[in-house]
């Protein structure tokens, strides 16, 4: 795989609907979110599966690629956005640092295998 700064990689990622408390102003209120992940559930009396209510993105974008001299790795500068199932945009601009190969297996997708479970 060729990194190309500058450009922006998007990567299926799976998101499940978590219920979170905020405090208004009389009472605490309470609505669903979108995180992004997968949750554990036990499907059998000693085994578990990985599921996610829906599918979005995670956008990886590539700010600078550096090789040191000798035998240190590539490095590759990016920054890493989600967007939501619903197709709202959230995440901070900081400035993350990974090697080539672990930037390469972040871009290829999620690591493990899920199910989408769309009883919700």
């Amino acid at each position: 795989m060729n990194i190309e700064v500058g450009k922006t990689y998007k990567v299926k990622y799976p998101f499940t609907l978590e219920e979170v408390e905020n405090l208004g102003f009389t009472k605490i209120v309470t609505k669903k979110v979108w995180r992004p992940g997968v949750r554990s559930e036990p499907v059998y009396p000693d085994d578990s599966k990985l599921f996610a209510d829906s599918e979005g993105q995670m956008l990886l974008t590539v700010v600078d690629t550096h090789k040191l001299p000798g035998r240190y790795q590539q490095r590759v500068f990016y920054t890493r956005k989600w967007i939501c199932p619903d197709g709202s945009e959230f995440g901070k601009n900081n400035l993350r640092i990974s090697t080539r190969n672990y930037f390469i297996e972040k871009a290829s997708g999620y690591y493990y295998d899920y199910e989408v479970d769309s009883n919700d």
